[in-house]
């Protein structure tokens, strides 16, 4: 296989990887949880929604019904010509602890959310 046809699908698996994070977290449900639903392990999960390894169709089927979503939800934001995604940092939160992602996104709300101008200097501060 190409090099360049390599690199898309690790762009692909990326993509999907975090739009199956985004999800997750916006349900609060675990990366075990998601996992016992499919079934397969958390360790599994975590390589999906790092990109790691590719999500196969079947899984993405399940996935999609797991998550409450149409299997096109994966896809939203990503360029296939280019091969590109439009994923940003306010769909995609970052990591903040391992294991806690959904218990830390409750303490810790996106930057880009807030309005306040007097906090968000704040938080550039900080960060």
């Amino acid at each position: 296989m190409a090099k360049a046809q390599v690199e898309k699908e690790v762009v692909v698996n990326q993509h999907i990887g975090k739009r199956i994070r985004k999800r997750r977290i916006e349900l609060g449900i675990t990366q075990t949880d998601l996992g016992n639903h499919l079934p397969t392990s958390f360790q599994q999960i975590q390589k999906y929604e790092k990109g790691t390894n590719g999500v196969s169709s079947a899984k993405l089927i399940y996935l999609a019904h797991a998550l409450q979503v149409p299997i096109t939800y994966f896809f939203e934001g990503f360029d296939i010509i280019k091969g590109v995604s439009n994923f940003t940092y306010k769909d995609n939160p970052p990591e903040l602890h391992r294991g806690n992602q959904i218990k830390n996104a409750k303490y810790y709300p996106d930057p880009q959310a807030v309005d306040d101008q007097v906090i968000i200097e704040k938080l550039q501060k900080i960060i």
